[in-house]
């Protein structure tokens, strides 16, 4: 896939040997393209956009308020994880490495790890030290939420499993949530964007999550989904998407717990087309029983040059059945076990 001049857009793209091709964007949103329009004369938003960053979520805490890398050490950064891993297309002549180190890949089975995840094109290297934009960088959970963060994180794939409760959404392949699904998932969570006068259809490539927005200036209404009601507008060249109604699945296993859908959560999304292979992508959380504040998240999506494929996301259909059945057979095994030692 060619990438445009950033240049011209307010971001920027440093051309320079250990680069290995990736491409450097500044920090700044400003441009639109005004030569890309729909016929009935609104920004051109249609395709199938993928995350094609390394950009982290939340800052490392070793770069604790340092929220934008130099030019060199981006560019620094970019030529390392070319180098180090064998899944990440380089220019030619700074081949990548022959196999990934245990530090810089995981190889664990059962997990998507960069073989699976079909990147397309050159990773994008931002100048932000994580997608969390303000100087802390990360997620403002409240304490309550952190101790459940944590205990999600500890009995993700360990359990206990006495119910298909407490086994994650995303394993039962119902859905990982709204927020974060356009930068998330299996492949950086390619979005196909469809429009028509007064919609836009935003679709995920994973768990084939589809959302249908209006934008001729209809209400929200009072019927709730786990994925909320969003209703669209535009700012100038930006859409603004404003999601709220969301269902309260407070009750369910989510691996991710800033994702957890509540009632009284709602997102602000906006779009903008920056140049021909470029959406800026933001999203503001708010949900005063997860977040201690409003966040805000700044991502570029890349236009990718194939079609949107299928992701069959079946296993769940079996694989809550013999999950629950090898946690009582363990039970049974340590029972017995403890009946034998007691003779």
């Amino acid at each position: 896939m060619s990438h445009a001049n950033l240049a011209r857009s307010g971001l920027l793209t440093v051309v320079v040997a250990a680069l290995a091709s990736s491409v450097v964007l500044g920090q700044t949103q400003s441009g639109t393209l005004a030569d890309s329009r729909t016929p009935w004369g609104e920004p051109d938003l249609r395709g199938v956009w993928r995350n094609e960053t390394e950009t982290p979520l939340e800052r490392p805490l070793e770069l604790a308020g340092k929220e934008f890398y130099t030019l060199e050490e981006a560019a620094s950064l970019a030529a390392e994880r070319c180098r180090t891993s064998r899944y990440l297309a380089c220019q030619d002549g700074q081949g990548a490495a022959e196999g990934p180190s245990p530090e810089t890949e995981s190889q664990s089975a059962g997990t998507y790890n960069r073989f699976w995840q079909d990147r397309g094109t050159v990773a994008q290297i931002v100048t932000r030290t994580s997608m969390i934009v303000g100087p802390e960088g990360r997620i403002p959970l409240t304490p309550e939420m952190q101790q459940e963060s944590e205990r999600n994180a500890a009995s993700y794939g360990n359990g206990p499993f006495n119910t298909w409760h407490d086994i994650d959404t995303g394993e039962r392949c119902l859905t990982d949530g709204l927020p974060g699904s356009v930068w998330t998932g299996t492949a950086g969570g390619p979005q196909k964007i469809s429009q028509g006068p007064g919609w836009v259809v935003i679709e995920g490539e994973q768990f084939r999550d589809r959302r249908n927005v209006p934008t001729d200036g209809q209400a929200h209404g009072n019927v709730r989904h786990w994925l909320g009601e969003g209703v669209g507008r535009w700012e100038g060249d930006t859409l603004v998407v404003e999601t709220k109604n969301f269902l309260d699945k407070t009750d369910e296993r989510w691996l991710a717990t800033w994702r957890v859908p509540t009632e009284t959560m709602s997102l602000v999304e906006r779009f903008t087309r920056i140049d021909g292979d470029t959406l800026m992508y933001q999203l503001t959380i708010e949900d005063p029983v997860k977040f201690t504040r409003p966040w805000t998240v700044e991502v570029p999506l890349t236009l990718l040059d194939q079609p949107f494929l299928e992701y069959a996301c079946h296993e769940g259909n079996y694989g809550v059945i013999h999950t629950l059945s090898g946690a009582r057979a363990r039970e049974q095994k340590a029972t017995g076990s403890l009946r034998d030692g007691q003779r």
